[in-house]
């Protein structure tokens, strides 16, 4: 029987833009000179493998970041990956759009299925690099909702409770406890209430511009 594997030991290797443009580069060229249908697959192989590692990261660091809101460590590594992450994601479309106008497209369909290339062309349509400042901006605004989401330190019952803790008193079977339980979390929002409205508010415009 396999060992569980301790969440504090698993790891990733912060990427940097100019490591994985290179990366990209050298896939596209192994795909570019690839002759036969098994060459070509290896090179998707390679970009998969990459893809995975970096996803690994990105949520590795988000995962971090909601664990302890308030390390600046963990802040700091979020912020990079809001600020990395548009860029990264051109390259990968610029890889997918190269495989959808593949003159092997019919090939490698056989190969990797029909549904993939629909989902790469749906992705393509969703992705310019000019919204790439308002993805950043947007990140952000949503990891400050989620940081002041996280802030919440409530008296309920004698105890110290952050808003998840509150979840098992909204759910009480006694009427009355349900009703103080609600009043102590909107309590929250309301003495929160400017902040929250400018995080939203400027979420919003975020989401307008694109």
């Amino acid at each position: 029987m396999q060992a569980p594997v301790d969440f504090a030991e698993i790891t990733a290797e912060t990427p940097t833009l100019l490591g994985v443009t290179a990366e990209y580069q050298a896939i596209q060229a192994q795909f570019n000179q690839a002759q036969t249908s098994q060459q070509r697959k290896a090179a998707f192989q390679e970009w998969d493998a990459l893809r995975c590692r970096l996803s690994t990261w990105k949520e590795l660091t988000q995962l971090h970041f909601h664990q302890d809101t308030q390390n600046p460590e963990y802040k700091t590594a979020l912020d990079y990956c809001s600020e990395l992450s548009p860029s990264l994601t051109a390259l990968e479309v610029d890889f997918k759009r190269q495989l959808i106008h593949s003159p092997n497209r019919v090939e490698l369909e056989q190969s990797l299925g029909r549904q993939a290339f629909l989902l790469w062309e749906a992705d393509i349509t969703t992705f310019e690099e000019a919204i790439a400042a308002d993805l950043v901006e947007e990140s952000k605004l949503i990891n400050e909702y989620t940081k002041l989401i996280a802030s919440a330190k409530l008296e309920f019952g004698g105890e110290q409770l952050n808003l998840s803790g509150l979840q098992p008193y909204l759910q009480s079977k006694e009427r009355d406890i349900r009703q103080q339980a609600e009043q102590c979390r909107w309590q929250f929002f309301e003495q929160n209430q400017d902040h929250f409205d400018s995080r939203i508010s400027a979420l919003g415009k975020s989401h307008f511009s694109l």
